[in-house]
C-alpha cells in the first residue's frame, strides 16, 4: 500500500462508500498514468498537423468569393434535410453571440497548444544526469504525468487560455439555448 493510500485510508472509515470511491479513484489514476505516454505521443504528433490543416482551410475559405461561399453554404444546408432549421438557428445564434470571438479564441488555444508541444519536445530530449538516456524514458508513469503537468502549467498563459475557454463557452451556451 502506498503512503498516499495509507494516509487517505486513515481518514476514511473502512467499508464505507468513501473507501470504495477512493479505491476506484486510485484505479482510475493508475489507468490514466498507464495511457499518458502513448496519448501524449499521439497528441504531440497529431495536434500540429490538425492545427496547420485547419489554418490552411481557413485561409482558403477566406479567398473564396462571397457568392461562391454563400452557394456552398446553401448546398450544405440543402443536404441536412430535417435538421435544416436547427443548423440554421445554431449558426445564427453563433453569429449573434460572437463567432469572431470564437475564431480568435480557438486560434489562441491553438497557439498555446503549439507552444506547449514545442516545450514538451524540448523536455523529452533532456538528459540531466548525462547517462546517455533521456530522463523521460527513465521515470515512472506517475512521475511522467506529474512532469508533463508541471510543464503545461509553467508554459501556458493562464489568462489567455481562460479568456479563450470562457469565450467559447459563452457562444456554446447561446447556441445550446436555441
Amino acid at each position: 500500500m502506498s503512503s498516499a493510500t495509507s494516509r487517505s485510508s486513515s481518514f476514511i472509515p473502512p467499508g464505507s462508500k468513501r473507501e470504495k470511491a477512493a479505491k476506484n479513484m486510485t484505479a482510475a489514476a493508475k489507468a490514466i498514468q498507464a495511457i499518458a505516454r502513448p496519448l501524449m505521443a499521439i497528441l504531440v504528433w497529431m495536434l500540429p498537423l490538425v492545427i496547420s490543416y485547419c489554418r490552411f482551410l481557413h485561409t482558403t475559405w477566406k479567398k473564396i468569393p462571397y457568392d461562391a461561399s454563400t452557394f456552398l453554404i446553401g448546398v450544405v444546408f440543402c443536404f441536412f434535410g430535417g435538421l435544416y432549421p436547427t443548423v440554421f438557428a445554431a449558426i445564427q445564434a453563433a453569429k449573434h453571440s460572437g463567432v469572431t470571438t470564437v475564431r480568435k479564441a480557438v486560434s489562441a488555444l491553438a497557439d498555446e497548444a503549439l507552444i506547449i508541444i514545442n516545450e514538451s519536445k524540448k523536455d523529452d530530449d533532456v538528459d540531466a544526469d548525462k547517462d546517455g538516456k533521456k530522463d523521460v524514458d527513465q521515470i515512472s508513469n506517475r512521475e511522467y504525468v506529474l512532469r508533463k503537468s508541471r510543464l503545461i502549467m509553467a508554459k501556458m498563459n493562464p489568462e489567455k487560455v481562460d479568456g479563450a475557454v470562457a469565450s467559447i463557452y459563452t457562444v456554446w451556451l447561446s447556441v445550446a439555448g436555441v
